[in-house]
């Protein structure tokens, strides 16, 4: 008999208590979360691009922008959670774009 244990990296629960707190609505704490994530794994696109979405919940659309180049980087060759990010990438640029002009 073989008994598989799941354990999770550190990376992974990092994002997972990333998750927690977009669901509290806990956008920096969500950050903080994400930002410790992708510093133990550089590769953990989806603690990047959770990391965008709390970024444009504070206002902070350059930072959004850029997490977003970071996974678009990373995702090569093109895969679906790259085509969601250039979409939301292309939705931050314009908001950026229409901050300037209030």
């Amino acid at each position: 008999m073989c008994v598989c244990v799941c354990v999770q990296s550190e990376a992974e629960q990092a994002k997972d208590a990333g998750n927690a707190c977009v669901k509290r609505g806990d956008w920096q704490g969500a950050i903080d979360h994400y930002t410790r994530a992708i510093n133990s794994d550089p590769q953990l696109t989806a603690a990047l691009s959770n990391r965008a979405l709390a970024n444009l919940k504070l206002g902070r659309l350059e930072e959004a922008v850029s997490d977003c180049d970071q996974v678009s980087v990373l995702c090569l060759p093109v895969c679906s959670l790259c085509m969601q990010v250039f979409a939301s990438r292309s939705r931050y640029m314009r908001l950026q774009h229409n901050a300037r002009w209030l």
